[in-house]
């Protein structure tokens, strides 16, 4: 088991977070022994508005698994370690408004659509007040 590293977009307060990765794990048995080899690389998390939020952890892969009868006097569990120095590098940076509209759509495009619902409150208010008056509040003849 490793500490290992998650990123949650939703939680405001604090954008990575760490928990026990159990995956990698190996069953034991006495009659046969087990070999395993995994990739091993070193990864970096950062959140770049925030220093405290930025996690080391580790990245874990199982490359190959065999499994042979138990011969007395060798072990159980061989396990082979492939360490890379590489290592993998995420950033996350947190957009405040101002940023996303000029994203979206550019500061002209949000002003454009704010005119744009209000005329278009007002022009079917204007709509309803004439087709009310038209059916209601003008004299028909008869």
């Amino acid at each position: 088991m490793y500490t290992d590293s998650y990123i949650d977009v939703s939680d405001y307060t604090l954008l990575v977070h760490e928990f026990r990765n159990e995956e990698k794990f190996f069953i034991v048995d006495v009659s046969l022994t087990k070999a395993e080899t995994l990739f091993v690389r070193s990864q970096f998390v950062e959140n770049t508005d925030e220093e405290n939020d930025s996690r080391n952890s580790t990245t874990i892969a199982r490359i190959a698994e065999e499994v042979t009868k138990f011969v007395a006097g060798n072990s159980f569990v061989e396990l082979t370690l492939r360490l890379d120095s590489f290592q993998d590098y995420t950033a996350f940076t947190r957009a405040g408004w101002y940023d996303a509209i000029g994203n979206i759509g550019g500061m002209q495009g949000f002003i454009i659509m704010i005119v744009g619902m209000v005329l278009g409150n007002v022009t079917e208010i204007d709509f309803l007040t004439e087709m009310i008056k038209g059916l209601y509040l003008k004299r028909q003849p008869t």
